[in-house]
Formats: structure tokens, sequence, C-alpha cells
């Protein structure tokens, strides 16, 4: 296949390149993705600023393009003709931290699958938790390389997946969830800020998840891989009433 792989923690971080070692192995893998930090973007595009990117650097079996744009930035310009071809996938990940239920609406990771099923694109986006601060990333990357084409199969226009697991070395397997609410109980720090005129803060806060049958957030925690199907347009929820 010819992959693309994107992230939001940006282009140094350990996720995206455990998993562009393990794809590119045995496919043709193109990365283009933020070149600094940009969790929690969502789906935001740069409209007003120019974008720059860098690349192509050829590196570890694969072809690397930095961006000065947000995750849906970067699949953006790969479908509108950077590398010349449509990609057959749009992988998105390993993020460093769990994408979990409503958590997807704040994932910049989550919103570059999200972007590229809106474009008939298979959008997969890969999301690590790790308990214990451990991060190993390679049983969820080998996980997605050995499942890759059912993974593909999966999705279909505005359908794409949401992958999440803990980061054990052993998976009991993988079910088909469905995304749990999450609570975040956030609060905010303020503070002066350097320059004496402003006040800057820091959010902070707990997240739980609520308990849900085969709920994502349930499915990870008991040491399975959990994969959701997303719809990336907006569904209408009816109250009942027929008049």
């Amino acid at each position: 296949m010819r992959i693309l792989v994107t992230n939001d923690d940006g282009i140094k971080s350990d996720g995206i390149k455990f998993l562009t070692d393990a794809l590119s192995k045995k496919n043709d893998v193109y990365v283009v993705a933020p070149d600094k930090n940009r969790s929690a973007v969502s789906h935001s595009f740069t409209l007003r600023e120019a974008l720059t990117v860098d690349g192509p650097v050829k590196k570890d079996g694969a072809t690397w393009y930095s961006c000065s744009g947000t995750p849906s930035d970067c699949v953006h310009i790969v479908l509108a003709g950077l590398l010349g071809f449509m990609p057959d996938v749009v992988l998105s990940g390993i993020n460093k931290g769990e994408n979990l239920g409503t958590d997807i609406v704040f994932s910049g990771t989550v919103a570059a699958a999200r972007h590229a099923s809106m474009e008939d694109v298979p959008g997969i986006a890969v999301s690590l938790g790790s308990p214990r601060q451990t991060w190993n990333f390679a049983p969820l990357a080998g996980f997605i390389c050995k499942n890759l084409d059912m993974l593909v199969s999966m999705c279909s226009k505005n359908v794409f997946l949401n992958v999440n697991a803990h980061d054990f070395d052993f998976y009991k397997g993988w079910k088909l969830t469905s995304p749990s609410e999450r609570i975040y109980n956030d609060r905010m720090s303020f503070y002066k800020a350097p320059d004496g005129l402003t006040y800057a803060f820091k959010i902070f806060g707990k997240v739980e998840s609520v308990h849900e049958d085969n709920g994502d957030a349930d499915v990870v925690r008991d040491g399975y891989i959990s994969v959701s199907k997303i719809h990336s347009q907006p569904q209408i929820v009816s109250d009942g009433d027929d008049r």
C-alpha cells in the first residue's frame, strides 16, 4: 500500500517513528506531519497564513515531510496533490495518550483520520495509553501492520476508525466498540504572565470514563484493543416525535 502517516504530537514524536518503522517494512510510506506538537487542535485548518512544507527527506525506509500546519492541514495538502497521488490509507498516530470516546471531539490525531474519510480515503486514528508511563508503542504498531487490510476494509466514505489500546506487551484480542462518555473535571490555575500585564492559565483535571456496555474505555482497560467505527458527518438523532 501507499500509506500517508501523520499525527498531532509532531514529526519528532516517538509514536510516529514506531508506526512508520513498522509499516515501511512492507509498504510505501510517506510521512507528512506537523513540525511541532499540535495536540487538541481538533479539525482546525490554516486559512489566513501560508503553509510551509520541508522535505522530502528519505530515512528509515520512508519519505518524510514536515508541515507548519495542523494534522488536518497535513492530510488536506496531500489529498490536494502534494505527493502526486492519492494514498491508499491515512494512518494518524501513534498518539501518546489515548483518544477515547468524547476525546475524539478535541483530538487532532482523530481529526486527520476524519478528514481522510470525508474525501473517501480510508482513515485510521491510532492512540496509546500508558497507565505505568512506560510508553511501549511496539505491540500496538505490530497489531496495525498485521491487520492493516482488515482495518482498511472496515472504513468507508464518511466512516473512519478510532483505535486505542494501553501499552501492554500482549493483548487479549480486539473488540469493535462504541465511544464512551468522558468526564474531564477541568479546573484552571491562573497566574501572572512574565510580561506582568496579562494573565496566563493552565488547565488540569482527572479524566474519568462512564462505564458502558462495550464502551471503548472499559475494553482498553481490560487488556483489549478497541476499534470504533466513527461517522465523520453529523448524524440526526430522533426524539421519537414523528410529527
